[in-house]
């Protein structure tokens, strides 16, 4: 039986699912000339833990500051087109978030969006279902409703 062979470098990415009623707070930007939605996110620095990072992304890209951070979940990625491997964590906020959500980084923009828009939004990466499950848990969470 062959080994399994691993990526010499794996990008670490975290990101914020902020939810309001039903839509989901992302950022509206461009790669290689298509618009293409995310989560406020981004990058893990050498002096930062998820959590850190992930509640600086969302205030560098949105000016929003959340009351407390949760781990929704994690999704490993490879790019064929670019052959990179990718681990995107995804936290979700609790309870109150204060701000309102403004345009901070040249090119990103950050709105609300409705859940029920996803599918058709070139959402990066694709976690469509994945946000409509966890927004299902948040609400069954802070609102009692649970199964």
């Amino acid at each position: 039986m062959a080994r399994p062979t691993f990526p010499a470098a794996v990008e670490t990415r975290c990101s914020v699912a902020v939810f309001r009623g039903q839509s989901v707070l992302l950022v509206r930007g461009s790669e290689q000339g298509s618009t293409v939605w995310k989560l406020p996110g981004g990058h893990v620095r050498d002096d930062e833990d998820l959590a850190a990072c992930a509640w600086r992304e969302l205030r560098e890209e949105t000016g929003l500051e959340p009351n407390a951070l949760h781990h929704g979940f994690l999704v490993d990625l490879h790019e064929t087109a670019t052959d990179r491997f990718l681990t995107e964590i995804v936290m979700y906020a609790v309870g109150p978030v204060h701000g309102r959500p403004q345009a901070l980084e040249r090119g990103h923009e950050p709105q609300f969006v409705p859940l029920s828009a996803l599918p058709a939004l070139s959402l990066v990466p694709p976690i469509a279902g994945h946000l409509r499950d966890l927004h299902r848990l948040h609400e069954q969470a802070f609102t009692g409703d649970r199964p």
